[in-house]
């Protein structure tokens, strides 16, 4: 198994969009649909198409497939959002565990540090708990707005995802890197860290509203719909109507 530093694997996670962490494997779309993102799996390879994928990823490529087919384009934005949004809060959860493992083992093999570790630690995670509440609280009142799926369906496709993330940090061996070094490095990166995660789950508590506001996308298919419902409409002739005479112009009565 592969053997990475915990705090390294925390700062790596950091720096990428846990989003775009798990991608590549959702079902196809057409340009009109949503892009989304799914766990990366053992046996899938989108450099090569012709292997095939996991069992595991083939049951949330199923799962997703069924969900959304039924869907229009405004719902399957909708959808995706929910899902995408669980995996930042997914995701988040998994740094905030490793962080938590590695401030624990540093503060075990240097008992100088602990006490100023733990303190930190405490603001970072205080902090980090309020927000993936609130983006938990918005992710879930999405789901009992929608009404073009059952609810429990819904977290079900979310529950196979995230037994997937699960699945694969299973296979990643994170040894804790306890020097001196390493911890006041981890020490010193709390703000950035706190700062970064913060930031990504912000993107959980957009509402759908002002999201499809702020996608250039939906915005230029509605501007290209509106055009053409314009140039589709029938040219509408105005009625004609019959010149009248003035009293003086009209012929007197016999």
């Amino acid at each position: 198994m592969m053997r990475l530093p915990v705090f390294i694997l925390c700062l790596l996670a950091l720096t990428m969009n846990p989003v775009k962490l798990y991608a590549q494997d959702a079902p196809q779309q057409t340009d009109e649909e949503p892009k989304t993102t799914a766990p990366i799996a053992q046996g899938t390879d989108k450099n090569n198409p012709n292997i095939e994928p996991s069992p595991e990823m083939k049951k949330l490529q199923d799962a997703l497939g069924d969900i959304t087919k039924p869907l229009d384009g405004l719902q399957r934005r909708h959808f995706f959002m929910i899902y995408n949004n669980n995996n930042i809060i997914s995701t988040t959860k998994t740094v905030q565990t490793d962080v938590t493992k590695a401030i624990e083992a540093c503060g075990k093999n240097n008992p100088d540090m602990k006490e100023a570790l733990n303190a930190r630690f405490k603001i970072w995670n205080d902090a980090l708990s309020v927000q993936i509440e609130k983006a938990e609280a918005n992710r879930d009142n999405m789901i009992i707005a929608q009404n073009y799926s059952d609810s429990k369906t819904i977290k079900n496709v979310m529950k196979i995802a995230d037994d997937l993330r699960d699945e694969t940090q299973m296979k990643i061996e994170k040894t804790p890197v306890t020097s001196k070094e390493a911890c006041d490095y981890l020490l010193n990166k709390m703000d950035e860290t706190q700062n970064t995660l913060i930031n990504l789950l912000e993107q959980a508590l957009v509402s759908f509203p002002q999201a499809l506001q702020n996608d250039p996308t939906y915005l230029e298919e509605q501007e290209q719909s509106l055009q053409k419902k314009k140039s589709d409409a029938p040219d509408i002739e105005p009625e004609s109507v019959p010149e009248t005479k003035p009293d003086d112009e009209k012929p007197a009565a016999e």
